[in-house]
């Protein structure tokens, strides 16, 4: 990133890196971006130009070249924050250096009133209840910043999703879901090792008989009492498939 800042006379004679970086930072902290969003921090200066002379100013101005931190809220971006606020119309998350607002309607597929005494948002059938300080998952649904005023900035966020809400809730359903496909697996693992058991019993039964090359069943041993049924005698059976066909089964 590129731009000027005003080094004050009563900082000349220090280091000037710091106090460039002092001075980047007391600019762009807070300041809002429509393309990066909200400036953090200042993280790196790593080019300062020749300083310039302004008549009539006693400060010195560089053009310095710098990394800084800036926080961009997406919609449709998943986040967590801790609600900092309740009021009677919903929740203010933090969101980066943000606040975005949990409206009551995107909370929970019920009823939502507000226990100003307590001050809490309640679901009428007990589903949920948000306080100050509880952690929360939720997605952007709208993003309006504003570069003239940050702090008239607007983000707007629901709950009202899969894998959305409070956060401990979210993480024990999570665990749950991981839980049922862990014994899910393992069910599966243990019917595939029961199919290939009986597929190895049947290929070891199969093994231990001989195929009657008229009918097609397996038998330990072909006999002439079998072979009868074909109208054969086993010469004849012999004599059709080979007289070193096998007759009877090998252990």
């Amino acid at each position: 990133m590129v731009d000027s800042v005003r080094v004050p006379p009563g900082r000349f004679g220090e280091e000037l890196k710091p106090v460039i970086a002092d001075a980047l930072q007391a600019k762009l902290e807070g300041r809002v971006d429509r393309d990066l969003g909200v400036y953090v921090a200042v993280t790196d200066v790593y080019r300062i130009g020749e300083g310039k002379i302004v008549p009539g100013d006693g400060g010195v101005y560089y053009e310095v070249e710098f990394d800084a931190v800036s926080f961009l809220p997406e919609v449709n971006e998943m986040s967590e924050g801790e609600i900092v606020e309740i009021v009677e119309f919903g929740a203010f998350v933090g969101v980066g250096p943000l606040d975005a607002l949990l409206h009551v309607s995107q909370i929970a597929d019920e009823y939502i009133s507000y226990d100003e005494k307590q001050s809490r948002l309640v679901g009428k059938e007990g589903g949920i209840a948000l306080s100050e300080g509880d952690a929360v998952r939720t997605r952007i649904v709208t993003v309006s910043l504003n570069e003239r005023n940050p702090r008239e900035s607007k983000i707007g966020m629901t709950m009202r999703q899969p894998a959305l809400g409070k956060v401990e809730e979210v993480y024990r359903s999570e665990k749950m879901a991981e839980r049922r496909a862990e014994y899910l697996r393992l069910m599966e693992e243990e019917r595939a090792a029961e199919e290939a058991a009986k597929a190895e019993a049947e290929e070891a039964r199969a093994a231990e008989r001989v195929e009657c090359l008229e009918c097609g069943e397996l038998y330990k041993q072909i006999t002439g009492s079998h072979l009868s049924t074909h109208d054969m005698t086993v010469e004849e059976y012999r004599e059709k498939h080979g007289e070193d066909v096998a007759l009877r089964a090998v252990a």
